[in-house]
């Protein structure tokens, strides 16, 4: 069979419905190609197909069967197997695609593309007979694609005019005389068509990929004006804060920073003095004074021993035994209760220890030569106490440490009141300073 009676036989098996228009156009594309491959002439044949088309037509008679025919069935099949290895290679078109290329084909010239790159042409007077222009979807062809092969073709073979097509009106196509050039690129190597599923007449045409008017604007790009005045809009507020900040800062520096130039250089403010480190422990007295109740008289002019002669609170002979234990600092509080009643209270700090101790028993002896007497009760060991009854006055004389202690109370209430306020006074001194053991 030659090439052009498989174009018929394709034409007619289209014009039919057996053949769906990708597996037609497919399949046209391989016996042209096969027939370019081969070496014929397609020009030719295809001025001899467009005389025998010119022709009036007529309504189609089915052929006779030939002896060679009767002893086939009406239901024999032929099948037309790929001329070409590379015919297998397929390529599925939309037909929303394949109808954009037809029409784009068809307002080419007839000698501008080979035969494997050419769709069918305008239809023309006398041509073949072709149904109405597919819509934009494409007709819904019944039944799954064909195979590269094709399918299996049941019944007689068709006649050489084709059958009609059921349903459409009858308009004639012939296919123009072709002009044979070498073939640049392959059958299935066509542009390929950037335009969307949804697009058509109804949208702009899309530029090519890449372009500026490519697409629509989509992703970041569609926020990037907004970014950049957000981003204005931000570098402006920072501005804005670190202006007033600054002027804060300097606002404050001009405040206070200065300070007062009229200020005495020899008495600088309080606050530009070095103040010591604040230990983690408070520094303990080294001559505390206990709780003692009334209210307190603080003689903050005795700091040393070499102050108390001056208040003549100690006679001659006392003052002589503290200075044979080498006296240094010293602290000197008076306390009244309101009731009449008074507490002294003589922290001295000794440097030998060992005459301070016997100082102690040296001031006990010197008052009991003036008169006191010796009290033992209710004293705890190490201290001494003498007692003056015409006086109500009671002493008490103990080393802590290096510490030489002195505790005397007196009362205008008499020598009872004045033992009450000693022993308060006592107590409350030894649990600050207690007695060496």
């Amino acid at each position: 069979m030659s090439w052009q009676e498989e174009l018929r036989k394709l034409d007619e098996e289209l014009a039919s419905g057996r053949l769906s228009a990708d597996d037609y156009r497919v399949r046209r594309d391989q016996v042209l190609s096969s027939a370019v491959a081969h070496g014929e002439d397609p020009n030719a044949a295809a001025e001899t197909q467009q005389q025998q088309v010119s022709q009036p037509q007529e309504t189609p008679q089915p052929e006779q069967q030939t002896p060679d025919d009767e002893g086939q069935s009406a239901d024999s099949t032929q099948v037309i197997a790929p001329l070409d290895p590379s015919a297998e290679r397929t390529q599925t078109v939309p037909p929303w695609q394949a109808q954009h290329a037809q029409q784009a084909q068809q307002m080419q010239q007839p000698h501008q593309a080979p035969y494997a790159q050419q769709q069918p042409p305008m239809p023309q007077a006398g041509g073949y007979q072709q149904g109405p222009a597919s819509p934009a979807g494409g007709f819904q062809q019944p039944g799954p694609a064909s195979p590269a092969g094709g399918f299996q073709q049941p019944g007689p073979a068709s006649p050489a005019g084709g059958f009609q097509q059921q349903g459409y009106p009858q308009q004639q196509q012939q296919f123009p005389p072709q002009h044979q050039q070498p073939p640049q690129q392959p059958w299935n190597g066509g542009q390929p068509d950037q335009a969307p599923p949804w697009g058509g007449g109804d949208f702009p045409p899309l530029g090519p990929p890449g372009g500026p008017d490519w697409g629509a604007s989509q992703g970041p790009e569609g926020f990037e004006d907004g970014q950049r005045k957000s981003g204005k809009g931000k570098i402006f507020a920072i501005i804005g804060a670190v202006v007033v900040l600054a002027g804060i800062a300097v606002g404050a520096y001009l405040l206070w920073g200065t300070g007062d130039d009229n200020a005495d250089p020899r008495n600088p403010p309080s606050s530009q003095q070095q103040n010591p480190p604040a230990s983690s422990q408070p520094v303990e007295d080294p001559l505390p004074i206990g709780e003692i109740s009334g209210q307190p008289e603080e003689h903050s002019e005795v700091k040393t021993f070499a102050d108390v002669p001056g208040l003549t609170y100690l006679n001659d002979q006392e003052v002589e035994s503290y200075e044979r234990a080498d006296p240094g600092d010293t602290k000197f509080t008076v306390y009244r209760d309101g009731q009449g009643a008074t507490a002294v209270i003589l922290l001295t700090k000794v440097g030998d220890k060992g005459a301070a101790s016997d100082e102690v028993s040296s001031l006990a002896g010197i008052q009991t030569n003036n008169g006191a007497e010796s009290v033992t009760e209710g004293v705890p060991d190490g201290v001494l106490v003498t007692a003056f009854e015409d006086g109500a006055q009671y002493r008490a004389h103990y080393l802590s440490g290096d510490v030489l202690v002195r505790v005397e109370a007196v009362s205008e209430n008499g020598l009872e009141a004045a033992r009450a306020y000693f022993d308060d006074a006592l107590e409350a001194q030894l649990n600050v300073l207690p007695v060496d053991g």
